[in-house]
């Protein structure tokens, strides 16, 4: 590495530094046992870019002896893309250095303070929901919340709408789409004119159903679980605008011809746990500035390194599926096989359970509310769907990070 090089990666590592070499796990971890505390970090700016990745489960330890030790002043429990749930620790000076970065680019979009907002997501209960209690805390927004919208509780949402008229709206994607066709729409959602999706799974076919059919800006937002960064995405964007001044290093590895590759990230703004070049789990590639004019580094997203499909052109999530077999009765444990290359129309769900009669009626009954795009595909015949049973021992095998993967290409 060149000294100019090395002197901006220390910099901006100077404030983790010293955290890192006093956690016994890092010193194991990147073969620094021995060394003094000023040798270590020196090393490790060193060979920062040859450090060995963190796997989810070595986070998830690290946290849990933050937790027993007394360092962490605040909790968050997120499920993971492995659909096993982490508790993460940060504190609340971590949270003040994200808030301003997030207060300025919705500042930007034209969420005012003092608008109401009404949200799908619990607060403080995902990344979502702790970003919704950050827009509470800084831009004044008064907060309405259901954690659902089920058919009975359409009453009650269409009272709170029409009370408070919100202007915002933050939901997951398969939401916004109920909501598109829900009884809500005519009435309770004329005052809606801003909708953030808080997912990155969402297709531009979904998104441009919702702005049509609600008449309003749709904003996608990605997140990682881990805090890390966030980026925001409208119509005609290349890709996730991301904010991410002094907080984070992100990286793009085993990149492909066309730049594509795994999304690395270490996270400077959590002195207590850093999260030192963690695969997060997402697939693209970086772009300098988005075509729109938008000065930062854009991230476009391509997919996830094992728990994304494409069927009949329209991207599908793991969650589709784990949804999809709990609303059946069946064990979650599964794994959706899928053939791009030998038959892009069709998928096969391996469930790890007793054999079971289904039909595909009561699959696309079951996918109303967790994927829209894929039920109506199966509903058109343009992708064939056929579930099977299996002994967990029948699993395909484990990937990199030490988890069977739930969605795997053929």
């Amino acid at each position: 590495m060149e000294g100019e090089q090395k002197e901006l990666l220390k910099q901006k590592l100077f404030a983790v530094l010293p955290a890192i070499v006093s956690m016994p796990f890092y010193r194991k971890k990147y073969q620094i046992e021995g060394l003094s505390n000023n040798a270590a970090m020196d090393y490790i700016v060193d060979h920062f870019y040859e450090l060995p990745f963190l796997t989810r489960n070595e986070v998830k330890s690290i946290a849990s002896a933050s937790i027993d030790d007394g360092r962490c002043s605040r909790l968050m429990v997120t499920g993971g893309t492995s659909g096993i749930s982490n508790v993460i620790e940060w504190c609340d000076e971590d949270v003040g250095i994200m808030t301003g970065q997030i207060e300025k680019r919705l500042s930007e979009l034209g969420v005012l303070a003092g608008n109401f907002m009404f949200s799908t997501i619990p607060v403080g209960m995902s990344i979502y929901g702790v970003l919704i209690e950050v827009i509470n805390k800084n831009l004044g927004l008064r907060h309405i919340e259901m954690e659902r919208l089920h058919k009975e509780s359409y009453a009650i949402a269409e009272v709170l709408f029409e009370k408070y008229k919100p202007k915002l709206l933050f939901t997951t994607p398969a939401l916004a789409l109920e909501l598109c066709y829900s009884p809500l729409k005519k009435k309770a959602l004329k005052s809606i004119e801003i909708v953030v999706v808080g997912g990155a799974m969402s297709s531009v076919k979904d998104l441009e159903s919702i702005e049509s059919e609600l008449g309003c800006r749709v904003l996608d937002l990605l997140g990682s679980t881990e805090m890390c960064v966030f980026g925001l995405k409208e119509k005609g964007c290349e890709g996730f605008h991301l904010h991410e001044p002094e907080t984070v290093i992100l990286e793009i590895v085993d990149r492909d011809e066309r730049g594509k590759g795994k999304c690395v990230m270490t996270g400077l703004h959590n002195k207590r746990m850093p999260l030192v070049r963690y695969v997060t789990g997402d697939m693209g590639y970086l772009r300098d500035q988005c075509s729109c004019g938008h000065k930062g580094r854009v991230f476009c997203l391509t997919g996830r390194i094992s728990d994304t499909c494409y069927l009949g052109g329209t991207k599908v999530s793991s969650d589709c599926f784990e949804h999809l077999a709990k609303a059946l009765g069946f064990n979650t444990t599964f794994q959706a096989l899928f053939y791009p290359n030998k038959n892009p129309q069709h998928v096969q769900m391996n469930i790890v359970d007793e054999p079971r009669s289904w039909s595909l009626e009561q699959v696309t009954s079951a996918m109303l509310e967790t994927n829209l795009a894929l039920r109506s595909k199966i509903l058109d015949g343009a992708v064939s769907f056929d579930i099977g049973f299996i002994k967990e021992q029948d699993l395909i095998g484990l990937n990199e990070r030490g988890k069977w993967r739930r969605v795997i290409e053929q």
